[in-house]
């Protein structure tokens, strides 16, 4: 009867019992994303003046799409990482 009086926990309970080891793992991913991301964006430009005018726009918006999607799921999993106490 205690038990279904008390509060019931968050889904994300689970996530807050793990360990030291996976929230280095989230961090490290996490940054492991936006340093290539970044990679990615310096390597690219680079390239670009060889490419054609359309193939360099098709290029820039691709490029753009994935640099955006990397830095955002590495910034995810960074503070996924570190807020996991």
């Amino acid at each position: 009867m205690t038990d279904e009086l008390s509060p019931r926990r968050p889904d994300t309970a689970q996530d807050e019992r793990s360990g030291p080891g996976a929230r280095a793992l989230w961090t490290g991913g996490g940054v492991a994303l936006i340093v290539l991301g970044a990679v990615l964006l310096f390597v690219a430009q680079s390239k670009a003046p060889e490419f054609s005018d359309d193939m360099r726009l098709y290029l820039t918006i691709v490029l753009r799409g994935a640099v955006f999607l990397m830095l955002s799921f590495g910034t995810y999993c960074v503070v996924r990482g570190r807020r996991r106490v």
